[in-house]
């Protein structure tokens, strides 16, 4: 660990991630919760780790007075770049953070996945379609040329966490035991992209049937996916009919959206997320050293 040349971060909205990097190698991983601020955390994570320079993507805290002005807007290249300086730093360490992208029409914001965008296209330079990152929320990324061209943001991840923690279905799905229903998936997707408004009126359905008819948890845990999941692909539409469609995002939804592509004929890829992040940091950490 002492020879650690630096450290990438990625700076989720509930959780902040570490990887203490020799060269292009990770050498060790932390993860931690975010329960602080942005800084406060990120010296508690590295606690113990080499005084070496950060590389960091994602957001800092939630915003008070707008986006940073370093954000760039699309179209714009995926490259990592320009990089932002945190005067406060990393518990002594120099923190660099890469810029965000925004949109003016409709309105949009990647903070984070700019970076694992461009991991895949380091990887994939003549990639042209569209780039699925499931997540905190998900988002719809079309690319082309090795540009962002267009940004389209569901929040279907939050809205998935709030009926299953919020609300009264949270006790239809204790004990969530049962294998996840891969059929009552498909059922909820087919109904909410076909008629969304009756997708939508069957929720509290879910809750009687778990009382009255024993419904197991991975029945309403199914139709609760199938039925968000629906929602965002209807409302995306635009984006990733008739294009090449790539996943690239987080372990627990991934799988749910490449089936639920593949259901209306799609076909998706599959990225690695993770060294696709490592890549992109990778590619700002060379940059900083040929401008030093």
């Amino acid at each position: 660990m002492t020879d650690a040349d630096w450290i990438a971060a990625e700076s989720g909205p509930r959780t902040l991630r570490a990887w203490a990097m020799r060269g292009d190698d990770p050498v060790e991983t932390r993860s931690l919760d975010r329960r602080e601020g942005f800084e406060a955390t990120l010296a508690q994570l590295l606690s113990g780790w080499p005084q070496v320079p950060v590389i960091a993507c994602g957001m800092r805290d939630p915003p008070r007075d707008g986006i940073d002005a370093a954000t760039r807007r699309v179209p714009c290249p995926a490259l990592p770049l320009p990089l932002v300086t945190v005067p406060e730093g990393a518990d002594g360490r120099s923190l660099r953070m890469v810029a965000g992208i925004t949109q003016a029409d409709p309105p949009d914001l990647i903070c984070g996945d700019e970076t694992r965008l461009a991991g895949l296209l380091l990887a994939a330079p003549d990639f042209d379609g569209v780039v699925c990152l499931p997540g905190h929320h998900t988002r719809w990324v079309r690319v082309s040329a090795g540009e962002i061209c267009h940004v389209q943001t569901v929040m279907t991840s939050d809205i998935l966490q709030a009926l299953s923690q919020e609300t009264a279905l949270r006790f239809s799905l204790l004990g969530q035991d049962n294998a996840f229903d891969e059929t009552a998936f498909d059922e909820a997707l087919d109904l909410s992209l076909s008629r969304p408004h009756a997708a939508w009126g069957r929720l509290f359905r879910l809750r009687v049937e778990a009382m009255t008819e024993n419904a197991n948890p991975g029945h309403v845990a199914g139709w609760l996916a199938g039925l968000v999941i629906g929602l965002d692909l209807g409302a995306s539409r635009a984006m990733w009919l008739g294009q090449k469609v790539l996943i690239l995002g987080a372990d627990a939804l991934a799988p749910h959206y490449h089936r639920a592509l593949d259901r209306q004929g799609v076909g998706p890829l599959k990225g690695d997320a993770t060294a696709a992040t490592l890549a992109g940091l990778s590619e700002a950490w060379r940059k900083v050293r040929q401008m030093n």
